[in-house]
């Protein structure tokens, strides 16, 4: 088989859209966000991810979070989901559960397939650190918490938008989970408007 050959500056220019592009969708996430550590700290990256979950090219603002929807597309795949659970065009997941990816339960993360021509070719994603989770304290990382479940609302990469569509089962339950809902919302809605962008 020969061995493919790329024009350095065709690559240049392809590379750099694709970051321009990822740059773009973090920016929108953190102007429409309701999070100050989103919004004014700049705790925020879009990716894009080849189809097996391994980073293509991220926009960061945090450098500490370049594997993290890297690792949750890769639990995603590991564990099958697209036997049952589906990928669609459209579809989105949500992600803050830090035992796969994140690196506590505040980092929510919304990986979704990206598809070409009816073809799933990779993925893109996002992520932000959201100040409210239900935890046993206000704020998610509560010193009083001796287990896990105090840590507040886990959500292990659970289809949020189906086929285009917010999954309102799934945005009543986090509303009902947490002490301020509407940041949440807010926050969530951020990131999904993120993917689309990218």
């Amino acid at each position: 088989m020969p061995e493919a050959t790329l024009d350095p500056a065709k690559y240049e220019i392809f590379y750099n859209r694709i970051i321009r592009a990822l740059s773009e969708a973090k920016e929108s996430v953190r102007r429409i966000s309701a999070s100050v550590i989103t919004r004014d700290a700049g705790e925020v990256a879009e990716g894009l991810y080849s189809k097996d979950g391994e980073t293509v090219a991220m926009a960061t603002g945090l450098i500490v979070h370049c594997n993290t929807i890297s690792r949750a597309i890769k639990y995603m795949v590991e564990n099958r989901y697209e036997e049952d659970v589906g990928f669609y065009d459209g579809d989105q997941f949500i992600n803050n559960d830090a035992h796969i990816g994140g690196v506590h339960i505040p980092d929510m993360i919304l990986p979704a397939p990206l598809w070409y021509q009816g073809k799933h070719i990779g993925w893109v994603g996002c992520f932000t650190h959201i100040p409210e989770v239900g935890a046993i304290d206000p704020g998610g990382i509560s010193p009083r918490a001796t287990e896990f479940w105090h840590e507040g609302l886990c959500l292990p990469c659970v289809k949020i938008v189906e086929k285009g569509k917010l999954r309102r089962d799934i945005f009543q339950m986090m509303y009902r989970a947490v002490r301020e809902p509407r940041v949440l919302g807010i926050d969530t809605r951020a990131k999904i408007a993120g993917n689309e962008r990218a």
